[in-house]
């Protein structure tokens, strides 16, 4: 797989989603299974040989192997040399302190020399998160992300679904707006609540969580500055099929439903972009997750 056909759980806006489109290939995923030693490190140097010059991060996912042995650490030292030779980065997800052997693959990777402290390699707790850096990097916003400037709360005007508006057009939007700070931790809607909202981010970061059953949650979906989340309970009248939490300090704009129609009385142009926008976003979205679980149907 490549980055531009398994995307992380970061809901991107449209146009950042048209850059990874064109760049995501420059990050190759190769999920491996089973144990690693003498026996199949050729094999799977093989099948790694063609990417090595070619692509500027490969990610190795690692949550289903079963052990890994000496020969397989060399086989990872000498990837992460070839990648250093041109700058490109090997990244290992899903290390885990307890395989199945008994054995501390986090440790055994130290012990080997494998993590040596290289700018060529970088761990990371599970696949999702790898993917995330990579598509930061890929877009450019590593460096931004790095600096010690505040991230500043986005007014209408900068956000995508609003950019082309009149300025008076949205004064009277803005006025009809809710704003509210969320903390981080806080729950913004739980499962079951009426969905009479949508959420337009300012600043911060927001998590969403699905229920498993048994008290169990999966984190979903993540949607940061200048996107929106809460449109798909907000279209069809049904109550919340998941919780949003703060996952940083998030500032807000808020559309009720009761605002929407007095919006779309007053501007109706306003009104048609909004839902649009709605209606848009959900389906690139829906897009995306049939054509990602297409292509994990097809290996």
């Amino acid at each position: 797989f490549y980055v531009n056909q398994m995307s992380s759980r970061w809901h991107r806006p449209e146009s950042e989603t048209r850059i990874l489109a064109q760049k995501g290939d420059q990050a190759v995923i190769f999920e491996l299974q089973g144990s690693l030693f003498f026996g199949t490190t050729q094999q799977l140097y093989i099948n790694l040989e063609p990417e090595l010059k070619h692509r500027n991060f490969i990610i190795l996912d690692m949550k289903r192997v079963q052990s890994v042995d000496v020969t397989a650490a060399h086989l990872l030292c000498q990837l992460r040399d070839s990648l250093a030779e041109r700058k490109a980065l090997l990244i290992l997800s899903n290390v885990r302190e307890n395989l199945p052997n008994g054995r501390n693959l986090r440790e055994f990777l130290e012990q080997t020399g494998v993590t040596d402290g290289s700018d060529a390699i970088r761990l990371f707790p599970e696949l999702d998160s790898a993917i995330e850096w990579v598509e930061d990097h890929l877009l450019g916003e590593h460096d931004r992300a790095t600096t010690s400037m505040p991230e500043q709360p986005l007014e209408l005007a900068e956000m995508e679904m609003f950019q082309e508006r009149k300025d008076e057009t949205l004064a009277d939007l803005e006025a009809k707006l809710i704003r509210r700070h969320y903390a981080a931790g806080e729950t913004i809607y739980s499962r079951g609540e009426a969905g009479d909202a949508i959420y337009l981010i300012r600043s911060g970061t927001v998590h969403i969580y699905a229920h498993l059953g048994g008290g169990r949650t999966r984190h979903i979906a993540t949607f940061g500055r200048g996107d929106f989340f809460g449109g798909l309970a907000f279209l069809d009248g049904q109550p919340r099929g998941n919780d949003a939490i703060a996952a940083t300090d998030a500032e807000f704009f808020i559309l009720t439903q009761e605002q929407f129609a007095r919006i779309s009385e007053e501007h109706k142009k306003l009104a048609l972009t909004v839902l649009r926008s709605l209606a848009r976003s959900l389906a690139l979205r829906l897009r995306h997750a049939d054509a990602e679980n297409a292509m994990r149907q097809e290996y």
